[in-house]
């Protein structure tokens, strides 16, 4: 075990968590290292997700010492000002966040504060196993070394975050309806070098076909508008940022292929025509060669995953001749 020096704060934010809590709770208060100080947000939730947390950290009172719990009830405010709020009052050296449906391996907090602290990172990123509500794999997600590992998880789990780096550069999440995460990864990877990658796998992700987030971004609304987020990543990074022009224009391309593969079928053609030609127009306003970045050739992103690769060649291969937008069309839904 790590010697207990410094203290990790662990962020929970709780909207109608009832049926998962415990569980989320539960894998914290077995970790292997237990200088921890977890703070509990009740997101104004609607249901009994207070009582259920109350129950459980009564019963964890004189179970162990070490981990300091801090409960707190707000009104809802949504999951990025709830994680805003944790940034500002925690006390730890160092930051996990976990979602309220997922689970850590017992070894989780230990594994991640050695590696930040022998290679002094600002950030370590490591994989995941997605399973299902009923706790079946079905998914394995192991990083490997790489410039493109640490863009293969942009959500803020299965990371550690030093907290005195994202407090001196104003990192903080997006409130808004897609891609908080994004945007907050995209900020922290920019102002700094120290990103290390590990093979790791100890963050338990829950993916819930029912969850809020699923559910807005499953086909294209108006409401939920992925150049709204685009925008306020490329206004915010830093001029001479740490992640690269090339690799950020790259990054843009990738995010809406992302975005289209993941809403097109669930969305009517004039939809996704329209969008198409919001999203291209404002990619090409801002990179007008981007078809012609350098990492658009598996060989040149080390790291990535083969299916986003694969995704991003074939998409740059029919826009290079004309048959991306009624490929697109094709696949969705009829008006």
């Amino acid at each position: 075990m790590v010697e207990m020096m410094d203290k990790i704060t662990v962020i929970v934010p709780v909207y109608n968590g009832r049926a998962h809590i415990a569980d989320c709770l539960t894998s914290i208060w077995k970790q292997t290292y237990d200088n921890l100080e977890v703070l509990v947000y009740d997101d104004g939730s609607t249901d009994d997700s207070y009582a259920a947390i109350q129950e459980f950290l009564e019963n964890q009172k004189s179970s162990n010492e070490h981990i300091v719990a801090r409960f707190l009830q707000q009104e809802n405010q949504g999951v990025a000002c709830t994680r805003n709020r944790g940034i500002e009052e925690a006390t730890g050296e160092y930051i996990v966040f976990v979602d309220q449906d997922d689970r850590l391996a017992v070894d989780y907090c230990e594994t991640y504060l050695k590696i930040a602290r022998n290679r002094e990172a600002d950030i370590v990123v490591g994989g995941y196993t997605r399973v299902t509500v009923e706790g079946d794999n079905r998914k394995v997600v192991n990083l490997t070394d790489g410039e493109w590992s640490k863009f293969v998880v942009m959500a803020p789990w299965a990371h550690i975050y030093r907290t005195s780096f994202l407090r001196e550069n104003e990192i903080r999440f997006l409130s808004y309806t897609l891609g908080e995460d994004v945007y907050f990864n995209m900020l922290a990877y920019s102002h700094t070098r120290s990103v290390v990658t590990t093979g790791y796998n100890g963050y338990i992700w829950t993916n819930n076909p029912a969850s809020v987030s699923n559910s807005k971004q499953n086909c294209i609304r108006k409401s939920v508008d992925p150049l709204f987020l685009l925008e306020r990543i490329y206004v915010n990074l830093p001029e001479k940022n740490c992640i690269g022009e090339d690799a950020v224009e790259y990054f843009f391309m990738r995010y809406l292929v992302w975005y289209f593969f993941f809403t097109v079928r669930n969305s009517k053609r004039r939809d996704v025509a329209i969008q198409y030609d919001r999203a291209m127009n404002w990619l090409k306003e801002r990179y007008p060669a981007f078809y012609k970045n350098h990492y658009i050739h598996i060989w040149k992103r080390k790291g990535e995953l083969i299916s986003i690769a694969t995704a991003c060649d074939m998409w740059r291969f029919l826009y290079r001749i004309g048959l991306l937008k009624p490929c697109l069309c094709l696949l969705a839904k009829k008006d």
